[in-house]
């Protein structure tokens, strides 16, 4: 697929990559009994728009950087994590992503837990950092709560950090790359399972917003802090314009036609920062019809 993106654009990327098919995990497929290499594993081949967009509490554009090809850890901590943010780069995700993130010593600061107290100045080992993120990803933070234009509605639990890959309950997700059985693990090739059998697409989510699509341009998520001694400090952030994306072949629109509409899959509070990193993705059953097409980003 060919990327022609206006000057004004998102920072953006294209993936191609795989996912479990949609409801369901990737399943085991056995082939010929006489041939290993036959097997294989349910899979969807998909293609996947993503962009990055960043905003201050108050609600002013900022400079997006990048898009993430890497997990960036937080400040002292192992290349292993835990991270302040995810890499960008998952090709879906089933269900949004709300991460409330801070400095660990202004997280640690509300947690009462003998593993945080007293916190040594970074860098932190790694057994100190798998502690540290363990406690992290269950402090409690307060609330967010979504109005989609019709006011908002219940106010949803939020905990602070990315639900690590590494230990349950996410790591169980991954299937049969978890494993104690060698066979299995030398039993998956990449190139001809695509993915592990059990695999299942929640494995991309860092930490899913349960029952929720994603956002769209005018959405409003609005985040109250209970951890402060006095009042709650609600912040409130509207998702702003999202990329427009036209696909089209030798100048005329693709036919039959491609549309996509990215939506906003992850948003990052980052209270320290005081500011809101925001991804917007659109995914997309791959065909080949479309190595030859052209994505418009506007």
């Amino acid at each position: 697929m060919i990327i022609q993106a206006a000057d004004t654009a998102l920072p953006h990327m294209f993936l191609r990559g795989f996912r479990a098919p949609v409801g369901s995990r990737a399943a085991h497929v056995p082939g010929d009994p006489a041939d290993p290499a036959d097997d294989r594993t349910t899979f969807e081949e998909v293609g996947t728009f993503v962009a990055r967009s960043r905003l201050s509490f108050a609600g002013a554009a900022l400079d997006p950087g990048e898009v993430a090809t890497e997990d960036k850890p937080y400040d002292g901590a192992p290349a292993a994590g835990p991270f302040r943010h995810e890499s960008d780069i998952p090709v879906w995700k089933p269900a949004p992503d709300v991460i409330v993130v801070d400095t660990i010593t202004a997280i640690a600061a509300v947690v009462n837990d003998p593993a945080l107290a007293p916190l040594p100045p970074p860098p932190y080992s790694d057994a100190l950092a798998a502690d540290i993120d363990a406690v992290l990803v269950a402090a409690p933070f307060g609330t967010v709560q979504i109005d989609r234009g019709a006011g908002f509605g219940p106010a949803l639990p939020l905990n602070f950090g990315w639900l690590s890959r590494g230990t349950a309950p996410r790591l169980a997700l991954a299937g049969d790359a978890v494993t104690n059985d060698p066979w299995q693990l030398n039993k998956f090739k990449a190139d001809q399972f695509k993915l592990p059998s059990g695999y299942d697409n929640a494995f991309q989510n860092g930490r899913p917003l349960a029952g929720q699509q994603g956002f769209a341009p005018g959405d409003r998520l609005r985040f109250t802090d209970t951890t402060p001694a006095g009042p709650d400090v609600v912040t409130t952030v509207t998702i702003p314009a999202a990329p427009v994306l036209a696909v089209t072949q030798d100048g005329a629109p693709l036919d039959p036609p491609l549309a996509l509409t990215p939506l906003a899959d992850t948003v990052v509070m980052d209270r320290g920062a005081q500011e809101f990193l925001i991804l917007w993705r659109a995914t997309f059953p791959w065909d080949a019809r479309f190595e030859t097409a052209t994505l418009e980003v506007s």
